[in-house]
């Protein structure tokens, strides 16, 4: 007679490391050029290979004085985009940070945000501006 539970252990433990070893694969596969693209025209804003994790991740929520709820992702360069106006701390999310607008050097859709402290910077983009370059992720 066969034991239920430890077969399906087994097959948890199986499934864990299946889902470990595609994530792996999917890091892996994932082409060093694929781009961020700007969702309204389409220009190449930051390489997926340059995300970074800031307070111990890449993506985060926040909301703006005004209530406006931003997911964003966190990436060490966006050449994509360009920085404007003056630098401010004001309601920094990122203590330490200050920031400036991030707009897309194309069309001048506001993509998100710069921030910068001493000795670091890193590009917030607001995610749902993006698409994924599609095409160069092998599988």
């Amino acid at each position: 007679m066969f034991n239920q539970a430890a077969l399906q252990k087994g097959e948890a433990d199986q499934t864990a490391a299946a889902v470990h070893a595609r994530e792996h694969s999917k890091q892996q596969d994932m082409d060093p050029d694929e781009w961020l693209l700007c969702g309204i025209c389409g220009n190449r804003i930051a390489r997926t290979a340059d995300r970074v994790a800031v307070e111990g991740q890449h993506e985060h929520r926040h909301v703006n004085p005004e209530g406006i709820a931003f997911h964003i992702g966190c990436f060490a360069g966006a050449p994509g985009g360009s920085p404007v106006g003056e630098e401010s701390s004001y309601f920094s999310w990122f203590r330490g940070y200050s920031w400036r607008v991030l707009l897309c050097t194309a069309c001048g859709l506001h993509l998100g945000w710069l921030f910068v402290s001493s000795g670091h910077q890193f590009h917030g983009l607001i995610l749902s501006r993006m698409v994924q370059e599609q095409g160069n992720i092998s599988h």
